[in-house]
């Protein structure tokens, strides 16, 4: 299971002999997530018992390994003891602490790349994000390949052909590895700054004794450079 996201389910199999219904259960959990005496009810259903972990009991991540001690027939009162134990994992929470984004101004019709950073040890991500501004994009969800804590991707040109301010933002960063999820909202703000227009020209004939230079040539200001 994913570390604070979801209950763990532990599900009985084999030979348990438990009819259809209710039972009543105590269970011990070992570390790093310690707890002792803990109640629940198995919920029988077509000969197959299963209950929840929660969340809240299962803190740490790591290995646990629960262990039922008890188990009570709730129709009949009787009790008996049991050492029925399993191990399972808490994968962690992908750690996005020191998460940052950086994306360049770029010119219209130039693809914009975006450069994370601060992803620690994570190597297979997955990434949801939308844009919104001068161009809209509706979530989206693509994989990606770490590197030493960092990684660079493209915003396609298709997706950004309007000029104008744009917001690209994150909303969730998955590990592939493990399926572990953490909503996040990072967003970052960059410019589709216009292609200036191609200036109108004509060919120009000049008399040696005008002795003319570059600043005779059309057009002229200071937004052309020749």
């Amino acid at each position: 299971v994913c570390q604070t996201v979801e209950d763990a389910t532990v599900t009985l199999s084999g030979n348990h002999n438990l009819t259809d219904g209710n039972y009543d259960i105590l269970y011990n959990l070992s570390a790093p997530n310690l707890a002792t005496g803990i109640p629940a009810v198995i919920n029988v259903v077509g000969g197959i018992p299963s209950f929840k972990i929660p969340t809240a009991l299962i803190p740490k991540s790591g290995k646990t390994t629960i262990t039922i001690t008890n188990i009570t027939n709730t129709t009949t009162g009787c009790t008996n003891t049991s050492t029925a134990n399993k191990e399972f994992t808490i994968n962690p929470a992908p750690d996005i602490s020191n998460l940052a984004m950086a994306i360049k101004d770029v010119c219209q019709g130039q693809p914009a790349t975006v450069k994370l950073t601060g992803l620690g040890t994570l190597t297979s991500i997955a990434i949801t994000y939308n844009i919104s501004g001068f161009n809209t994009v509706a979530l989206q969800t693509i994989p990606l390949t770490v590197v030493a804590g960092e990684v660079n991707f493209p915003i396609i040109i298709t997706d950004i052909s309007n000029v104008g301010l744009t917001t690209f933002t994150i909303t969730e960063i998955t590990n592939v590895l493990t399926g572990c999820s953490k909503p996040t909202l990072i967003n970052k703000n960059f410019n589709v700054n216009p292609i200036p227009l191609t200036p109108v020209v004509n060919d120009q004939n000049f008399c040696t004794l005008d002795n003319p230079t570059v600043s005779n040539l059309q057009p002229q200001g200071n937004q052309y450079k020749w």
